[in-house]
């Protein structure tokens, strides 16, 4: 993985470094200690992470990030590092991997840097793989691994994870762009909520549970999913097309 490290503050700015260097995934880190030098830097090169500080001098990490992401990378995966927690909130406009609080806890910095690659690898995986396949690959850590799409329940978002629900009522975690997942699963899947992809064929019960969802059950699970209201119509019109 290739890695843009900007920080404008020299000290902080190699002990980052030295702390990642010498990751299995990673595959070089180019350096900046402002945000100007970094847009120039990714400009002319390419690579796979931003870990950035926010509050620079010239152009803020916010700002780096949201640039790259706009005229250069659109895949760009990001970790903000910062002092000031109350940058949390704009930070999520670039749907960061993941947000620290200096000081940094080397640990976490670590952990998300092999989130960051478990997604890049499963952006690469999914291009190569048709939805017609009857296989659902993930990448986690050092290892892919491949479910019948007939063994999954559903896909449900769990902050950054993804929880992947079999029949057996096993919870497998993995790390990818829970929007994606639809574009990657065949006909009879459907995203149910903005936290829920469920698979069609399993589900036998659907009941309200609030004014504005219903709770679903599955064929032979202990597992429940849950269904949006404003999704009832279009939920019933496709099930009704995939069992019947």
């Amino acid at each position: 993985m290739k890695i843009l490290l900007c920080e404008d503050n020299n000290k902080d700015l190699n002990t980052i470094k030295n702390n990642i260097k010498t990751l299995e995934c990673v595959e070089y880190v180019l350096t900046a200690n402002d945000g100007s030098e970094a847009l120039k830097i990714a400009k002319n090169n390419l690579f796979d992470l931003l870990i950035t500080d926010i509050d620079m001098p010239k152009l803020s990490g916010l700002d780096l990030a949201q640039n790259i992401k706009n005229n250069i990378n659109n895949d760009l995966l990001t970790i903000f590092i910062t002092a000031y927690p109350k940058y949390s909130i704009n930070s999520h406009q670039v749907r960061p991997i993941d947000f620290l609080v200096k000081p940094i806890d080397y640990s976490r910095l670590i952990e998300s840097i092999n989130i960051a690659n478990d997604f890049l690898i499963s952006k690469k995986i999914n291009k190569h793989i048709s939805i017609e396949d009857s296989i659902f690959t993930y990448k986690f850590r050092k290892s892919i691994n491949m479910v019948n799409f007939d063994n999954i329940l559903f896909f449900e978002k769990s902050g950054r994870s993804v929880n992947l629900c079999l029949d057996n009522d096993t919870l497998i975690k993995f790390y990818s762009d829970f929007q994606n997942i639809i574009n990657r699963v065949p006909h009879y899947f459907f995203q149910s909520s903005s936290k829920y992809i469920i698979n069609l064929k399993k589900v036998y019960r659907v009941v309200p549970s609030s004014r504005t969802h219903s709770e679903i059950f599955f064929t032979d699970s202990n597992l429940s999913a849950y269904l949006d209201k404003k999704k009832e119509v279009s939920f019933l019109s496709k099930y009704h097309t995939t069992k019947y």
